[in-house]
């Protein structure tokens, strides 16, 4: 799937029309779900470094306000936006 979405066959993002989720609710090939928060641009996770010093992945988005400290960047509702769509899309079907 990487190489599609490297050269613009497949689409990730739940905004843009005709993205994977969209073809795959449409096709009835979402039997079960389950729902990780996943937001554009999740920042790195400045609290790790790999060996060679580069930071880490982003780690999961938080669905709810965070603490101070309890997160890696400012939590900003907004931002889940696209997972749930895509979640409302799948209850809709």
């Amino acid at each position: 799937m990487k190489a599609d979405v490297d050269v613009g066959r497949s689409l990730l993002d739940p905004g843009l029309p005709g993205n994977v989720c969209d073809k795959w609710i449409r096709a009835n090939l979402a039997q079960l779900a389950h729902s990780r928060a996943a937001v554009l641009t999740n920042p790195f996770n400045t609290w790790t470094r790999h060996p060679d010093g580069s930071f880490g992945r982003g780690t999961q988005y938080p669905f709810k306000q965070t603490g101070t400290g309890e997160y890696i960047s400012v939590w900003n509702a907004d931002r889940l936006e696209p997972c749930e769509s895509v979640g409302r899309q799948l209850l809709r079907h």
